[in-house]
């Protein structure tokens, strides 16, 4: 049906017949000619509309020389197109699965063909087939609507129909797309999750969970997630999971999960809790906390005075409090736990210190003199209600009370160590408990000063005395002296101070020892202690008594000299020397001068001179020279004998000696 029949050749064993037709059909065939001459019936479109075949039948009549034969019949079978009953279009979701769909048609018998195409986004739909359209599982993975498209066609005893398209419209399931997971700490607000997909008017919905300690948070909702205030009561991190599914055009996202965070809030524990501390003392507050982890800070609000209070970190306050006023002061600490990068509500705790004692002495300190009276010692504190006591250090010091509170009584103080020392009261206050810092009051007692002297010294009359060098047991000692002379001295210093007494020429003019003495007084702090004397003995000046000359013959005796002085107990020694003429003398010796036998070889008088030396007590005076002069003897010189004649005159003879 609908398709061209070919031409229908007629023939004839007569030469020359022609041929006439008619044509009819019996069961609604049309499309064909009803009647036609020539030697071929032409191909015509003929339609059969029915739902079974149908035929037109040719009636053929041959001519031939005006005779007519017998009249032939030629059937032309028509068959029907089959046509495919309407298939409703399908609507699916990706990832599910089609219908199957069977092809029917208007005459039975007929089979059926199909393709498919689709877009490039589809996939899991079969391509061609026969028969019925399985169920298939179709994939859309764009982000909107895509159609497979079914051409099927049916066939019927080699006759093709009119093909039909059948539809899958697939529908993209949207994708949720998510912001990151958030992280908040209990009892703050979350922040707005705004939701998105990959398809356009998806619409969301979607659930909650959570740990039983977990509460504020919405159980399910549509739309995006609201801010929502969350808290958590467990010592450990929890999350809220929110299971969110996107739909479009009916379908169904796979569902994804969005979590919030929540963190514990850490709690902080202080100990202890509060507390009064001694000025001075170091805190020792320990911080703690439910969750593990936690990091402290904390700032310090210090009333007026306190000083030692910071602001600070850690998981202790150890702090040194110092209270300079004379009232309980207080440090008002707040913590501030973190955990999680989530702070805890603060922690307020209050620290009470009390005063620091500032011990005061009237009067400040004392000095006096071994064997004086201390003046009484008051004291005080800035404070009120201040308790003192104290003990006492002597340090070789006798009269020392050695215990005592409030004031500090009068005390007669001795020291004999030769050098100025302390007597140390050790002062203790006591406020509420607190033992403040220890304070020391000092009476400096003086010795009496005692004077260490070199050993007296003893000079010769009109020499330098040594430096006399001073000095006592006693640091700080000073000295002053006087100087007498109670047998005729002179040169000496009357008086002076220092600690050296300087070197001095003393003269002694008498015949008898003189002397010095010195009266030395020392003094320190005030305190005079008791005098020394130290003495320079003075041996008086030597002198030699003169002697007189002696004037001997050559060969003879000189007289012993007999040596003396101004003094007695002198020594002597002496020593000779001539201008080598002489001979016979000693040339040295001590005491006397002995008698000598001196020759004098010369023709001219001569002398021997004696260097006499004396000393006494280590003295010397000044040498004296004492001359004794030798006389040569003359001798006559022999003239030459003379001979003469008798009563003649000799010659004169000069005598020459």
């Amino acid at each position: 049906s609908g398709s061209a029949a070919p031409p229908v050749m007629l023939g004839s064993t007569v030469s020359g017949t022609t041929f006439s037709w008619t044509a009819s059909s019996q069961n609604g065939i049309t499309g064909f000619s009803a009647s036609g001459t020539g030697n071929t019936i032409p191909g015509q479109v003929m339609y059969d509309t029915s739902s079974s075949a149908g035929s037109v039948v040719y009636v053929v009549t041959p001519s031939a020389a005006g005779c007519v034969g017998a009249p032939v019949n030629y059937i032309l079978t028509v068959n029907p197109l089959p046509k495919i009953s309407p298939i409703a279009p399908q609507t699916i979701c990706s990832g599910s699965t089609s219908s199957a769909v069977v092809p029917n048609s208007n005459i039975s018998g007929t089979t059926f063909s199909w393709t498919a195409y689709a877009g490039n986004n589809l996939s899991g739909y079969s391509y061609t087939g026969t028969g019925i359209i399985p169920a298939q599982t179709i994939s859309n993975n764009g982000t909107g609507s895509d159609s497979v498209v079914y051409t099927i066609t049916p066939v019927l005893n080699g006759c093709q129909g009119p093909s039909v398209k059948f539809v899958i419209l697939v529908n993209a399931s949207p994708l949720v797309n998510l912001p990151a997971n958030q992280s908040i700490c209990s009892g703050a607000s979350s922040t707005p999750v705004i939701l998105g997909s990959n398809s356009n008017g998806a619409t969301f919905s979607w659930t909650a969970s959570a740990p039983a300690n977990i509460s504020g948070y919405l159980a399910s909702g549509i739309g995006n997630i609201p801010a929502q205030t969350i808290s958590n009561t467990g010592t450990s991190t929890g999350n809220v999971t929110y299971a969110i599914t996107a739909s479009t055009n009916g379908c169904g996202s796979v569902s994804q999960n969005y979590e919030i965070t929540v963190n514990s809030s850490p709690v902080a524990n202080v100990t202890p809790v509060s507390g009064t501390m001694c000025d001075g003392a170091t805190t020792n507050i320990s911080l703690s906390s439910n969750l593990n982890g936690t990091a402290f800070s904390w700032t310090a609000n210090a009333s007026a005075g306190i000083t030692g209070a910071a602001n600070g970190t850690g998981s202790s306050i150890q702090q040194t409090l110092l209270n300079s006023s004379p009232n309980v002061q207080t440090v008002t600490y707040v913590v501030t736990p973190v955990a999680n990068y989530c702070a805890g509500q603060p922690d307020t705790f209050l620290v009470s210190v009390n005063p620091g004692i500032n011990i005061q002495f009237s009067p400040s300190m004392q000095s006096i003199c071994s064997g004086q009276n201390t003046v009484p010692v008051s004291i005080n504190a800035s404070a009120t209600g201040v308790i003192f006591s104290w003990i006492s250090q002597s340090n070789g010091i006798s009269g020392v009370a050695t215990s005592g509170t409030d004031s500090i009584p009068i005390q007669t103080l001795v020291n004999n160590t030769g050098t100025a020392d302390t007597a140390d009261y050790i002062v203790t206050a006591n406020f509420a408990g607190c033992i403040g810092v220890k304070a020391v009051y000092q009476v400096v007692v003086n010795s009496a000063p005692q004077i260490i002297l070199p050993a007296d010294q003893t000079i010769c009359a009109g020499t330098a005395s040594s430096s006399i060098l001073l000095s006592s047991s006693t640091p700080g000692t000073t000295f002053s002296w006087t100087g007498t002379s109670p047998n005729g001295v002179t040169g000496y210093l009357a008086n002076g101070t220092g600690a050296t007494i300087p070197a001095q020429t003393l003269n002694d003019t008498s015949a008898m020892n003189g002397s010095v003495l010195y009266t030395i007084t020392p003094s320190v702090g005030g305190c005079i202690g008791p005098t020394a004397n130290y003495t320079i003995h003075v041996n008086s000046s030597l002198t030699i008594n003169h002697i007189t000359p002696q004037n001997i013959c050559s060969g003879s005796n000189s007289q012993q000299v007999i040596l003396s002085a101004n003094m007695q107990g002198v020594s002597f020694s002496w020593t000779a020397s001539s201008s080598g003429n002489l001979t016979g003398f000693v040339t040295a010796g001590t005491g006397n001068i002995p008698a000598q036998t001196i020759f004098n070889n010369a023709n001219s008088l001569d002398s021997v001179v004696y260097t006499i030396s004396a000393s006494a007590s280590g003295c010397s005076g000044s040498p004296l020279n004492y001359v004794l002069f030798v006389n040569p003897v003359p001798l006559v010189n022999t003239a030459a004998g003379q001979i003469i004649c008798g009563e003649t005159n000799s010659a004169l003879v000069n005598i020459t000696s």
